[in-house]
């Protein structure tokens, strides 16, 4: 058989965006974590693998940068957040420093699991406030709706965060979890705050067609939104203004290597692409003449 390297926190920074798989990262207790495939990695920061641990298939989140414990502790406090509320999330198996520095954190494996990104795609074409749509947007609502109920704001809601596994909803990512008022709903003006980030991934002309997903969200415990809820001022003000930030942050990424684009720079060429069509448009690139005769 052939040798599985084992890493840790130094060797995992320096592996960059594609560490080889499978490696194993000792822990605490002398026990290796066996690394099977990556879903994803910030170079130097972190990694999101799938992995063996004592027989069982968990998902493995590696905290490798230098100054990790923060956002392991956050992410930690996150998860057992959601868990103290009652809300469904993928159960905290292990959370710890490893021994070379760095921090491991271990949770349940969702089998199968669908994102709620992966459903909006077969539904996204069909018109602004087609029923559908509605009912794939549904439970994201009601999982906000009551997050909000018990304190609990998410601020990095987008709809990979929302995770369908054997017939039921998760709530993911609890390093954007935070209580705000820990089982007590929240105030109103932190309730439309956090409500708008998840309405400004629709499309702007879903604008008109808000009120059954509030309904949901407020009947899940959310804030009721009065002046007939979608019209709501306060809430049209707060969504423009995410929806503005959303922009700018995102033309701020266009021009760099990130997570989303692959920026090649050189002496005679400069070019960005989306990272998951790299793989198709870089031998493109490499051919352009060719492919334009």
């Amino acid at each position: 058989m052939p040798v599985v390297p084992v890493h840790d926190a130094a060797t995992l920074r320096d592996a960059g965006r594609s560490p080889a798989t499978p490696f194993a990262v000792l822990l605490a207790d002398g026990s290796e974590l066996g690394v099977s495939g990556l879903l994803r990695v910030l170079p130097g920061k972190r990694i999101v693998a799938e992995a063996q641990w004592h027989g069982q298939r968990v998902l493995a989140k590696l905290f490798v940068a230098d100054g990790s414990a923060r956002h392991w502790a956050q992410e930690k406090k996150g998860i057992l957040a959601l868990q103290q509320a009652a809300l469904e999330t993928p159960a905290l198996l292990l959370a710890e420093s490893l021994p070379r520095g760095g921090h491991v954190l271990l949770s349940t494996f969702l089998s199968d699991a669908e994102s709620l990104a992966e459903h909006w795609i077969e539904v996204e074409g069909l018109p602004a406030g087609n029923p559908a749509a509605l009912e794939v947007l549904r439970p994201a609502f009601a999982l906000l709706g009551r997050m909000h109920a018990k304190g609990l704001v998410q601020d990095d809601l987008h709809f990979g965060n929302f995770l369908q596994a054997a017939g039921q909803w998760f709530v993911i990512d609890g390093d954007a979890v935070r209580e705000v008022s820990p089982g007590q709903p929240l105030d109103e003006k932190t309730a439309v705050t956090n409500l708008a980030i998840l309405l400004t991934q629709l499309p702007i002309a879903w604008n008109a067609h808000l009120t059954p997903l509030l309904e949901v969200y407020h009947a899940a415990g959310g804030r009721v939104f009065s002046c007939h809820t979608a019209q709501d001022e306060r809430l049209v003000r707060e969504v423009e203004r995410v929806r503005a930030w959303r922009l700018k942050d995102y033309l701020g990424k266009a021009g760099r290597e990130c997570t989303l684009f692959k920026a090649l720079r050189g002496v005679l060429r400069f070019s960005v692409l989306r990272r998951t069509r790299a793989a198709v448009l870089e031998p493109l690139l490499e051919t352009l003449d060719h492919a334009i005769s």
